[in-house]
């Protein structure tokens, strides 16, 4: 009787270990019920393989099994995830971050489950980075997936810390080159500049440039690099003035082209 009780008991323990999860399958998502503006440690992990594979060594959420894989590198999608959801009180930007220690991370939302045929993909962010934002509208009293992943190496991003607060415009960029005051620079000069550290994270960077500040308007770019072009009509012996005006969907920085601008002469 005694045998027969402890066979039942190891069979039912068994069934209740191969049915959890870590937080990486949709029914099991882990529920955000409001913003999070401390950075909050990341829960992840992923359900027990087949024979008795120990808990978190199985990627449930994979490029193979992610419908809407388009709006990150599926390449980011081969970690053990962290998967939550996360229904906004109030419609807006919402502002998803990552900080910490861990690289090759990603960043994903969903309108739905990963996993459901249909679902959209409102947005991602994947790269070799330890910090990372990625900004996307949502509206009140709808449920969303947020997937955190890693390329892997590392085998999760366990370890790295997470915020979800309402966007707001972002701050201003630092120029790095041309420098203050530099002279005997190029007509066609290479404009470089470091992401701002305050605000939400930036979508692209309008640039400005003239012969005082506020200049005018000469181009776009997503990246912290811009080539002014020949058409600009910069002259030998001239000095001009530039800065930057990082921008997200949900406005432009301000003040930049009196605390930012930084004048030099080809």
């Amino acid at each position: 009787m005694m045998r027969k009780l402890h066979l039942l008991t190891t069979l039912l323990f068994s069934m209740l270990m191969s049915s959890m999860v870590y937080a990486t399958t949709c029914p099991n998502a882990l529920p955000i019920t409001g913003f999070v503006t401390t950075p909050t440690a990341i829960t992840c992990g992923a359900t027990a393989g087949a024979g008795g594979t120990p808990f978190g060594t199985v990627n449930d959420l994979t490029s193979a099994t992610v419908v809407s894989t388009g709006c990150a590198s599926i390449n980011y999608l081969g970690g053990l995830e962290a998967l939550y959801t996360f229904t906004p009180a109030t419609t807006g930007a919402v502002s998803i971050g990552l900080s910490g220690t861990v690289t090759y991370t990603g960043i994903t939302v969903y309108g739905g489950c990963p996993s459901t045929t249909g679902t959209t993909c409102l947005g991602g962010i994947a790269n070799s980075g330890t910090a990372k934002s990625l900004t996307v509208n949502m509206t009140a009293g709808t449920q969303y997936y947020i997937m955190f992943d890693t390329w892997p190496t590392p085998a999760s991003p366990c370890g790295a810390l997470y915020t979800i607060q309402p966007a707001s415009p972002p701050g201003c960029a630092t120029n790095s080159a041309p420098a203050a005051a530099a002279t005997g620079q190029s007509t066609t000069p290479t404009l470089t500049w470091t992401a701002p550290t305050t605000g939400s994270a930036p979508t692209s960077y309008d640039i400005y440039l003239g012969t005082s500040a506020p200049g005018v308007l000469i181009g776009n770019s997503t990246t912290t690099t811009f080539a002014v072009p020949a058409s600009a009509g910069l002259a030998l012996a001239s000095s001009y003035t530039w800065y930057v005006v990082p921008k997200n969907t949900v406005g432009p920085a301000t003040g930049c082209s009196t605390t930012n601008a930084t004048t030099f002469t080809p």
